[in-house]
Formats: C-alpha cells, sequence, structure tokens
C-alpha cells in the first residue's frame, strides 16, 4: 500500500501487516495533500486517530463499523 483515503476500503490483510509507523504516515501525507491548515501536533493526533479507527475497522470489530457507517450517515 503506497497511497491511503478514507473513502477506500483498504484491504484489512495488507493494512495489518504494515508497520504503525507506516500506517501514520500514509494517514498523514493524505491529510497534508489536502493542504488543511493544522498544527503539526494536531496533524499528528488526527493521523493517529484514523489509523486507530482504521485497525478496528481491520480487525473486523462490528462496534466500530456501524459506528462509522453511522457518523458517514450511511445507517
Amino acid at each position: 500500500m503506497d497511497k491511503y483515503n478514507p473513502e477506500q476500503p483498504v484491504n484489512s490483510k495488507h493494512w495489518l501487516a504494515l508497520d504503525e509507523a507506516i500506517r501514520i504516515e500514509l494517514v498523514r501525507d493524505f491529510h497534508s495533500e489536502l493542504g488543511l491548515e493544522m498544527a503539526d501536533d494536531a496533524l499528528s493526533l488526527h493521523s493517529t486517530i484514523h489509523v486507530l479507527v482504521e485497525n478496528q475497522l481491520a480487525m473486523g470489530l462490528n462496534s466500530y463499523l456501524k459506528l462509522l457507517l453511522n457518523l458517514q450517515g450511511k445507517v
């Protein structure tokens, strides 16, 4: 995996095989490319939270999937 996009489902096996630092870097790169004005610490924290959610989804924790779909207005 060389790019992250939260609008696209990740391949769970590939995602979980990545080192945690690589996952965070991929998510951080995605958000950096958006050109958002965000302090470096805030961007790091935001990216880490994305990784935590993606990890839980990749592990098949259904309650997180339901929460995500609800937050996206798809339920």
